[in-house]
């Protein structure tokens, strides 16, 4: 069974998260997915980040979040998204990511730009 226990060095104040996001002002959403909103942010130790704040509204919930926290705290490379900490308060549960200014992996694998092998 996942516990956040083993993953507390990567905690993250809730604070320190609101005072990134702007107290998560409507300007910075960059993104909607499955778990919620995503959110562009400037952290001074940690530079560009994206933090995605769980929306129970959209279907996640703690099931999801604990598997996305045990997959991206053991696995590392350099197409995935390096996961920068999290933060569990209350109803606020967060994932804070390194932003990738790329964008993400399933949005360049849906696009029409996209080359299909079988074709060449």
């Amino acid at each position: 069974m996942f516990s956040t226990n083993r993953v507390k060095h990567l905690q993250i104040h809730i604070q320190y998260i609101s005072l990134a996001t702007n107290g998560f002002a409507g300007k910075n959403p960059i993104a909607k997915g499955g778990f919620g909103e995503v959110y562009e942010a400037v952290s001074e130790d940690r530079g560009r980040i994206a933090l995605k704040r769980m929306d129970r509204g959209q279907g996640q919930g703690d099931h999801e979040f604990k598997t996305e926290i045990a997959l991206l705290s053991i696995y590392k490379h350099e197409n995935i998204v390096s996961l920068l900490g999290l933060t569990v308060k209350d109803a606020n549960k967060i994932l804070v990511y390194k932003y990738e200014s790329n964008g993400s992996l399933d949005k360049h694998l849906n696009s029409v730009d996209l080359t299909d092998f079988r074709s060449v």
